[in-house]
């Protein structure tokens, strides 16, 4: 019983990666079309990010401040390195 729970539960798991990934592949395209029309200005912009690093805190304050981040500066470089292409 509880062995088939566990796997239901990584399923859901599996699901919600598939999903995070997808979301990552959108943010990126985003930012690909951000560098073809926003090419004059800095790719990182300090201000943007702590915006939206706040914004994210205080709408998620049960996450932990340190690893949400972490996370945001990982895909954020990610995300500036589609100015590069």
């Amino acid at each position: 019983m509880e062995e088939t729970r566990l796997e239901i539960l990584r399923s859901e798991i599996d699901r919600i990666d598939d999903s995070i990934v997808a979301l990552l592949e959108k943010r990126l395209e985003v930012a690909r079309q951000i560098a073809l029309v926003d090419w004059k200005k800095p790719v990182f912009d300090q201000v943007r990010q702590k915006t939206i690093l706040k914004r994210l805190h205080e709408q998620f304050p049960e996450m932990d401040n340190k690893a949400l981040t972490a996370i945001y500066d990982e895909i954020m470089k990610m995300c500036r390195a589609v100015y590069k292409e």
